[in-house]
């Protein structure tokens, strides 16, 4: 029970001692200062961040932290692992990568935690912000990669075809995980959907169905019991007939 909580207070008051040794812009401080509050932060998370800096390796030491109560068992540790991620993207989203594709493996994560603890609807808003935020870097990347062709610039082509590539087989990634929180809700039409977006994204960079996460999609959408209630939901739908 010792690791439970330990050293928050110890944390915050070394921070708070040793902020003033942290630099801040004047632009991070007017965003701070806008930053509204968000849905998935609860009024908990939201006091203690108030007493932490706003720098990046804080964001990753709680991250860290985090990943370390999970580690130690959700069952046990789950609310102080969800607690300091949720610290730890708030904190991010104060530094201004609300758009920016570190704040996706978080949010995933966060998500992942969640649904195995039964949180599903807050895990829904994790993972389709996360998605959401994927799929903003790719499209940026995407922009780059066509003005560079146009421009002839065969290395910044060359090297964003290869980040396209990364950035999209992440977003199918996400959706198929944010699928199996469906499958493991039952709601099997919700789960295939994200499924087959998924599929279409892996084979517009060219995967086969046999590669990595492909193959676990296709595992999941071949489980003979999904397909019943899938099928047997269409069926009794009075709209079909």
């Amino acid at each position: 029970k010792t690791l439970k909580g330990s050293s928050e207070l110890t944390i915050v008051n070394h921070i708070r001692k040793h902020a003033n040794n942290i630099p801040y812009t004047n632009h991070q401080h007017q965003h701070i200062q806008q930053q509204q509050h968000h849905p998935m932060l609860s009024n908990t998370v939201a006091a203690l961040i108030s007493q932490y800096p706003t720098h990046p390796c804080i964001a990753h030491t709680l991250l860290l932290r985090g990943h370390l109560f999970a580690q130690c068992g959700l069952s046990e540790f789950g609310e102080d692992a969800i607690r300091h991620v949720e610290m730890a993207i708030a904190i991010q989203r104060n530094l201004a990568l609300s758009d920016d594709e570190e704040l996706a493996g978080p949010l995933l994560f966060l998500a992942n935690m969640k649904t195995k603890l039964g949180q599903y609807d807050e895990a829904d808003m994790a993972y389709k912000e996360a998605i959401f935020v994927l799929i903003e870097v790719r499209n940026s990347v995407k922009y780059d990669h066509s003005e560079a062709v146009r421009t002839s610039n065969t290395d910044v082509v060359r090297e964003c075809a290869r980040y396209l590539r990364r950035i999209t087989r992440d977003i199918a990634t996400a959706l198929y995980l944010h699928g199996k929180s469906y499958h493991r809700q039952r709601l099997h039409v919700d789960a295939f959907d994200c499924y087959n977006n998924a599929l279409v994204l892996l084979k517009d960079i060219g995967m086969k169905k046999e590669d990595g996460i492909a193959k676990c999609i296709v595992r999941c959408m071949k489980s003979r019991g999904a397909l019943e209630k899938l099928v047997g939901g269409y069926w009794d739908d009075s709209c079909v007939v």
